[in-house]
C-alpha cells in the first residue's frame, strides 16, 4: 500500500516517521449471513495483528508499506470467507506533530465477489429486476460472465411457527382434554429452522438467465414471476477458474389479491414507508394460514383514523390511507394478529416529512483556494420549496479546520422543532421466552459497568465545564468559541480553543520519543536535518538574501469571520465579503439559512489558504527560565520550480518590541535549497535566559 502525508494546505510532509500496524478480520459475503448464519464461527469479527513496523515519508510525502495477506486457517475455505486487512499508520512530522490514517483492504480465496439483489417490494404486474453486481473482494468493479437461475421454493404443507428459542418450530398446541402436548423436538446443531423460508428446498425452475456485467460490474436482468416465493442463485467464476456464487430470496405479491401465496404466519410490507401530502399510502398484510384475521389500526395524534378487523376468509388485505397536509410528522400503521398462542405485533411509522420547511443553499460564486490576507466576496443563493426564491437570513462562519483535531465542531443543519407523530400504547404478549423463568419469575441478569474514559487533565486545568467563554477583548465584549452559534456544537465541555501557537501540535515538546532522544543533560540532540539528511549549517551559506524587508504574517486568527445577520436580497442571493487571516491552513465554512416560517437549510464548504513558499513554525506553548530546546520550523515549496534562499528566526519582547535574539543565543540565518513540491525542516538551539 502507498500512503501520503500532507499538511492542511496540501503541501507534502517529507522526512516524517511512520509507525504502522496491520490487523486481520474475517467477514463473509452479504448474502451468506442470511442463509448460513447458523454456522457462523465464534471468532467472527475478532481482529488479529499480523504485521507492524516503521517507515519514513519521501520528499513528496509518500510512503510504502508491504505485508503478506495471510488467511485465517481456522475458517473453512468452503464458506467463501473474505479477510479485511486494516492498516493504521501514525505519521510524526519532523516538527513533532502526529496524525493518523487508516485503510482497509479485503482479499479472499477467490478474486471475484458477485451478488444478485432485488427490491424489497415485488409485484406480479411487472417484471422483476434482478440487479447483478461483480467486484473484486476490495469492492473495485470487475466485468464477469455467468448465469442466474430462479427457482420456486417447496413450501411446507402447513404453516410452521418459528421457535421462541431459535430451534425447531414449536408444535401445534393440543386443546385441553384432547391428549398430551407433544414435547418440543431438539434441533441438531448446525441445522436451520424449517420455519424459516431461507431453509426451504428448491422446486421448479422458472428462469435461467445469462449475464455479462460491464466495466462497472453492473447488469440488470428481467424475469416475469407469478405471486409466490422464489430463490435466485448466481453462478460465475473468477479469473483463475474458481467458482463464485450468490443467493437471494424473492417474495412476489399481487396487491389486490385476497389470498396470500406464501406459508408464513404473518407478513406486513409496503413499497416505501414514506408519503407526501396529497398521495395515498398503501401497505399489505397477509398470512399463510387457510383462514386468518388481523386487527388493523391507523393512528395519528393519539386518535384512530381507521380501526377494523379483516375478514377471516380473506388472508391478504391492502391497507390504504389518504395523506393530508395536517399529517406531516407521520402516522402509525399497527397490525395485530394472534394465532396458535403466538402474537404477531407489527407497528410501522409512515414518515410524512416536513419538506415544506426545507431551504436549499448553494454557491453562486465561491473560490476554494485563497492567498493569506486576501479580500474576497462569495455569493450564495437560497431557494425554498419548489425552487422558489427565498428571502431568508443567513448565519455564516469560517474557522480553522485544524481545530477539529481537538474537538469536532458542528452546527444545526435544519430545525428539528417540528412535531413527529408517535403511537400511544405499548403492545405486549405474555407468551415469550426472553429471560423468563417459569418457576420463579424473571432470571436475574448480572450487569457490571465498565468505565470507557481515557486519562485526562483535571477540569480546573482544561475548563471542563459547559459553556465557557473566552476572556473579554479590548472592548469588554465576550466571544463564542470558533465563532459558533450558542447551542450549535462548539466545544461542548472539552478543552478550550487552542491558541495559535499550539494549533496542530499533539505534545508540548515532552513526548516519549523526544525524551528518548534527549541526552544526559536533558538537551535534544538534533544533529541532522530530518528532511534532507544533512547536518544543519551553523553559519549562513549561499547567496546573500536580505530578510529585513520580509513582511511577516501577523493576523493568525483562527476564526476568519462570524456573520450572524446576513440577509438575502429579493432574488435570494446573499453576499459574504471578508478578508482572510494570514494563516496558511484549511478552513471550514458553515452557513445556516432560516426564515420567519422556520424554513431552514445548511451549506458546508472547505477553503485553503496557501502560498508558493511557506514557513510553518511549531512552537511550544510555554517555556521556563533555563530551558534549552530545539525550535523547529518547516519550509514548504509549492511552486513548480526549485527554490533557494534564507530562513531566519527572530524573537522580540512582547512588552517593548525589542529584539532578544542574543539573549536566547539564536545562531542566525540558515540556507535552503528545496526542490519543487518539496519541504525542508530547520531548527535552532535556544537557551531561555533569566528575567524573560
Amino acid at each position: 500500500l502507498t500512503g501520503k502525508a500532507t499538511a492542511y494546505t496540501g503541501a507534502a510532509v517529507g522526512g516524517a516517521k511512520v509507525t504502522y500496524r496491520v490487523t486481520r478480520e474475517v467477514r463473509y459475503p452479504d448474502w451468506w449471513y442470511g442463509f448460513y448464519y447458523w454456522r457462523m464461527p465464534s471468532n467472527r469479527g475478532a481482529a488479529q495483528e499480523i504485521a507492524h513496523g516503521t517507515a519514513v515519508t519521501n520528499a513528496d510525502g509518500t510512503f510504502t508499506i508491504s505485508y503478506v495477506a495471510r488467511p485465517d486457517l481456522s475458517v473453512a475455505e468452503k464458506d467463501e470467507p473474505f479477510f479485511t486487512f486494516r492498516l493504521v499508520a501514525d505519521v510524526t512530522d519532523t516538527t513533532g506533530e502526529t496524525r493518523s490514517g487508516e485503510r482497509g483492504v479485503t482479499v479472499g480465496y477467490t478474486a471475484l465477489q458477485a451478488s444478485v439483489n432485488v427490491d424489497q417490494w415485488l409485484t406480479s404486474d411487472k417484471p422483476v429486476t434482478l440487479k447483478v453486481s461483480t467486484t473484486t473482494p476490495n469492492g473495485d468493479p470487475q466485468a464477469a460472465k455467468g448465469t442466474v437461475t430462479v427457482h420456486a421454493l417447496k413450501q411446507p404443507e402447513i404453516v410452521l411457527r418459528p421457535s421462541l428459542l431459535g430451534g425447531r418450530p414449536s408444535p401445534r398446541p393440543v386443546p385441553r382434554g384432547r391428549g398430551p402436548v407433544p414435547p418440543p423436538r431438539p434441533q441438531p446443531e448446525g441445522e436451520q429452522d424449517p420455519a424459516d423460508p431461507r431453509s426451504w428446498a428448491l422446486a421448479d425452475l422458472k428462469h435461467k438467465l445469462d449475464f455479462a456485467t460491464n466495466a462497472e460490474g453492473k447488469q440488470d436482468l428481467s424475469a416475469k414471476l407469478e405471486p409466490g416465493i422464489y430463490r435466485a442463485t448466481l453462478a460465475t467464476q473468477d479469473a483463475f477458474g474458481k467458482p463464485v456464487g450468490s443467493v437471494t430470496q424473492l417474495l412476489v405479491v399481487k396487491p389486490d389479491a385476497v389470498k396470500f401465496p406464501v406459508k408464513v404466519p404473518n407478513h406486513v410490507a409496503a413499497e416505501k414507508w414514506q408519503s407526501e401530502p396529497g398521495q395515498e399510502f398503501a401497505c399489505l398484510w397477509g398470512t399463510g394460514y387457510e383462514r386468518g384475521r388481523a386487527f388493523v389500526e391507523v393512528l395519528h395524534r393519539g386518535k384512530a383514523l381507521q380501526e377494523y378487523w379483516t375478514d377471516a376468509e380473506i388472508t391478504q388485505k391492502q391497507i390504504k390511507q389518504a395523506v393530508s397536509e395536517g399529517m406531516r410528522g407521520g402516522f402509525t400503521v399497527r397490525v395485530t394478529q394472534v394465532r396458535e398462542n403466538r402474537a404477531y405485533l407489527t407497528s410501522n411509522k409512515v414518515d410524512v416529512p416536513w419538506t415544506n420547511k426545507d431551504l436549499s443553499v448553494k454557491w453562486e460564486r465561491f473560490t476554494s483556494k485563497l492567498e493569506p490576507g486576501q479580500k474576497e466576496t462569495w455569493t450564495a443563493t437560497v431557494t425554498g420549496p419548489k425552487a422558489a426564491k427565498a428571502a431568508a437570513e443567513l448565519v455564516a462562519g469560517l474557522y480553522d479546520a485544524s481545530l477539529d483535531a481537538f474537538v469536532k465542531h458542528g452546527w444545526l443543519q435544519k430545525f428539528n422543532v417540528f412535531r413527529q407523530d408517535y403511537a400511544l400504547g405499548y403492545l405486549r404478549f405474555e407468551n415469550h421466552a426472553a429471560n423468563f423463568n417459569p418457576y420463579g419469575g424473571w432470571w436475574r441478569v448480572e450487569n457490571k459497568g465498565v468505565p470507557s474514559t481515557y486519562r485526562h487533565f483535571p477540569g480546573d486545568l482544561t475548563y471542563g465545564y459547559q459553556g465557557f467563554m473566552f476572556p473579554s477583548d479590548e472592548g469588554g465584549r465576550q466571544r463564542f468559541g470558533r465563532g459558533g452559534m450558542p447551542g450549535a456544537g462548539g466545544f461542548g465541555g472539552g478543552m478550550p480553543p487552542a491558541a495559535p501557537a499550539m494549533r496542530g501540535m499533539t505534545t508540548t515538546g515532552a513526548s516519549a520519543e523526544m525524551a528518548d532522544a534527549a541526552g544526559k543533560d536533558g538537551l535534544m540532540a538534533f544533529s541532522k536535518n530530518a528532511a534532507s539528511g544533512q547536518a544543519a549549517p551553523e553559519e549562513p551559506q549561499g547567496p546573500k538574501v536580505d530578510l529585513a524587508g520580509v513582511s511577516p504574517r501577523k493576523n493568525l486568527s483562527e476564526t476568519a469571520f462570524f456573520f450572524p445577520h446576513l440577509v438575502a436580497e429579493a432574488d435570494g442571493t446573499v453576499k459574504v465579503s471578508f478578508q482572510m487571516p494570514e494563516a496558511v491552513t484549511k478552513w471550514k465554512f458553515f452557513g445556516f439559512a432560516h426564515d420567519k416560517e422556520l424554513k431552514s437549510g445548511f451549506l458546508e464548504s472547505d477553503v485553503v489558504t496557501a502560498k508558493d513558499l511557506m514557513v510553518r513554525p511549531n512552537p511550544p506553548r510555554f517555556l521556563r527560565e533555563g530551558d534549552v530546546l530545539e525550535f523547529t520550523v518547516k519550509v514548504n515549496n509549492q511552486s513548480p520550480t526549485a527554490q533557494t534562499g534564507k530562513v531566519k528566526l527572530t524573537l522580540k519582547d512582547a512588552r517593548t518590541n525589542n529584539p532578544i535574539d542574543a539573549a536566547f543565543g539564536i545562531p542566525g540565518e540558515q540556507s535552503f535549497d528545496i526542490a519543487a513540491k518539496g519541504s525542508q525542516t530547520f531548527s535552532w538551539k535556544l537557551t531561555v535566559p533569566d528575567g524573560q
